[in-house]
């Protein structure tokens, strides 16, 4: 028995607004299939307006969640770039030793 993957494109060949109308489109038709089914079952289903902007407000945090998380790391990374070349510049000036000179120009 074989087993077919379908693997997922390079998403970055895709256009943002093409990604942005797609994904709001399958959003807004899953709303509206549910309203309807919600109407279908108990006749009242106008009220769950309220559930739609609690599920994208939700949507939203967690994005914003994981931009700040990729930010804190880019910027741990490169502080921890730093901090490493600042002390390999600093140990390879103090093994040099370089000679110190007086505000008047004399070798100490």
């Amino acid at each position: 028995m074989q087993i077919d993957v379908i693997a997922m494109d390079n998403l970055y060949a895709y256009s943002l607004l093409l990604l942005i109308f797609v994904g709001l489109s399958i959003v807004l038709a899953t709303s509206e299939i549910g309203w309807q089914l919600g109407v279908r079952a108990d006749g009242r289903g106008g009220n769950n307006i309220s559930a739609l902007e609690q599920s994208l407000l939700g949507l939203l945090a967690l994005m914003i969640g994981f931009t700040f998380l990729m930010a804190l790391t880019r910027f741990e990374e490169r502080r921890e770039g730093s901090v490493e070349r600042s002390q390999r510049n600093w140990h390879d000036g103090a093994a040099r030793s370089p000679v110190v000179r007086s505000r008047t120009g004399r070798k100490s």
